[in-house]
Formats: structure tokens, C-alpha cells, sequence
């Protein structure tokens, strides 16, 4: 999307080179904010649900 919105159009899959850390500079360069984030330590059950709402939105 931050493509789309700097050169008016998103990239295909088969354009994305470079992994995270390029795009996390590119983004950088255009002006956006960049945070790593952990992920979160989650409890089984929390897994579970998080799957279970997953499974039943789509």
C-alpha cells in the first residue's frame, strides 16, 4: 500500500525483493514511522481463541 501510495500503484507479489529490512528502509525514506514489534507471548487458550475468531470471520 505504501507503494500504491508513493508511485500510484501496488506492487505484484513477484516485484517484492529485499525482505523486511529493505522495505522497512524504503518506508523509512518516504516519511513513515517504522516499529519492530515483538510477538506476543500467548497462552494456549489464547491461541485457541484467536483461532476460533479467525476461523469464524474469514
Amino acid at each position: 500500500m505504501a507503494h500504491k501510495w508513493d508511485q500510484g500503484r501496488a506492487l505484484t507479489s513477484d516485484e517484492f525483493s529485499g525482505g523486511k529490512d529493505h522495505a522497512a528502509a524504503w518506508l523509512k525514506r518516504l516519511g513513515f514511522q517504522v516499529k519492530a514489534i515483538k510477538n506476543p507471548d500467548w497462552a494456549r487458550d489464547e491461541i485457541i481463541l484467536a483461532f476460533r475468531l479467525v476461523m469464524e470471520n474469514g
